[in-house]
């Protein structure tokens, strides 16, 4: 579905290896100057032990070797996120990569005590290759752990919910929609039938990938029924304990289900669910989640033709953008949608054109050029020149917007028409 030149800068996201297999001694290297340090350690304090003692440092050196790669990891993989969140894209990726190659060199020893934790690693790397927009790269890892996993677990095991997740929204930043839709019901299909329902992904993180899923193909009352259900399944799984991640996931939820609403006209709807997902983004305080809430609330204030507030907000999230979302151009692409929208709206007709002409630029470099993003901003366009009397130049805009949709209504089977959305 997705056109890419060969010119554009996610070509290379088709090569099936990664950029970073020189580093893959690296990996070796790591683990082993790790379990040699410590090693030595114990080796030496056993050695001058006495023989009941002695027992008590074998043991240690073997826990050593043990739990040493997952120290190492995790330590990698919580460093990769933390580049991501501050816009510092190819460390987190480089990190995040290094992290996975770990865990695979040190597999063979987790194994014999049945510790599979590859997921993680897995993850965060899958995460920073998404945030460089590298979507086919993210694919291939995403698949390559869904595979080892079936082999290990077999087809219909909860453990196979969690890739089946993020294959789905890789799969639909790249247009595959129809596949990107099954894999969530395949993965509400093996949630139905298992009985560990405590496993990840909760319920709730599913219909949430399902209604990013939707928004994204601008299938927006599928969206909204998808958002629904992820927060009717996350406030019925809540406990006292964990009260706070809960509340945190339910304004991501509502965050969400305000910006469909926004689009579709509901905006006393809008109003209360990002009333309701200002709590949750106020806990959470992260420059990313930050630019992302007022971006979408700004977009309703122009809405509501509350010009002060959306110029406030807008502005805002255009200079979080510029700080934390530097190497991110999804973060960009949507940025400048929420800035042109305000530029119409003020009457800098010429200022909105550029933005949107950049945005256009921009995603058609990242999601290709079939894309319903591409669509979404051409619509925008097509309502600019509209208001300037340019209406060859808007038609033009609408006639390319209705054919990538006609691509992307053929690939959906309708989940809600031909199956329930409760598992």
């Amino acid at each position: 579905m997705n056109k890419q030149s060969t010119s554009l800068p996610t070509a290379q996201d088709h090569s099936k290896s990664s950029e970073f297999w020189f580093l893959n001694p690296l990996a070796v290297l790591l683990v082993v100057l790790v379990w040699i340090a410590g090693g030595s350690l114990v080796v030496c304090l056993w050695w001058s032990a006495n023989f009941a003692a002695k027992f008590l440092w074998a043991f240690a050196l073997w826990a050593w070797i043990i739990l040493s790669p997952i120290i190492l990891s995790l330590s990698l993989c919580t460093l990769s996120i933390g580049a991501m969140f501050v816009g510092m894209i190819r460390i987190s990726e480089l990190l995040g990569y290094i992290s996975t190659m770990v865990f695979r060199v040190s597999s063979t020893p987790l194994s014999w005590i049945g510790i599979n934790l590859f997921s993680f690693p897995t993850d965060c790397y899958v995460m920073s290759l998404i945030a460089s927009c590298k979507y086919h790269r993210a694919e291939t890892v995403i698949r390559a752990s869904l595979s080892e996993r079936e082999k290990k677990c077999g087809s219909n095991d909860t453990a196979l919910c969690g890739d089946l997740v993020s294959l789905a929204q890789t799969l639909s930043y790249i247009g595959q929609f129809n596949e990107a839709e099954s894999c969530i019901k395949r993965s509400l299909s093996i949630k139905a039938r298992s009985r560990k329902s405590n496993d990840y992904p909760p319920l709730h993180l599913i219909y949430y990938a399902l209604g990013d899923i939707y928004k994204m193909a601008l299938r927006f009352k599928d969206a909204e029924k998808s958002y629904l259900m992820a927060v009717q399944h996350c406030e019925a799984s809540k406990v006292p304990r964990m009260e706070s991640v809960f509340n945190i996931s339910t304004s991501l939820y509502f965050s969400n289900l305000g910006e469909v609403y926004t689009r579709t006209g509901k905006l006393e709807e809008a109003e209360k669910c990002f009333d309701k997902a200002k709590s949750g983004y106020k806990s959470m305080a992260t420059k990313s989640v930050t630019m992302s809430y007022l971006r979408k609330v700004g977009v309703l204030r122009v809405k509501q033709g509350r010009r002060g507030e959306a110029e406030q907000c807008i502005a805002e999230a255009v200079k979080l953008c510029e700080k934390c979302a530097t190497g991110i151009p999804s973060e960009k692409i949507t940025t400048l949608k929420a800035a042109a929208l305000l530029e119409s709206d003020k009457g800098n007709f010429a200022r909105s054109e550029a933005m949107i002409k950049d945005a256009l630029s921009l995603a058609e470099r990242v999601y290709g050029l079939d894309h319903p993003e591409i669509s979404d901003i051409l619509d925008q366009y097509a309502d600019l020149l509209s208001n300037q009397s340019r209406q060859d130049e808007a038609g033009n805009c609408i006639a390319r917007s209705a054919a990538i949709k006609n691509l992307v209504e053929k690939q959906f089977s309708n989940i809600s028409e031909t199956e329930p959305l409760q598992p």
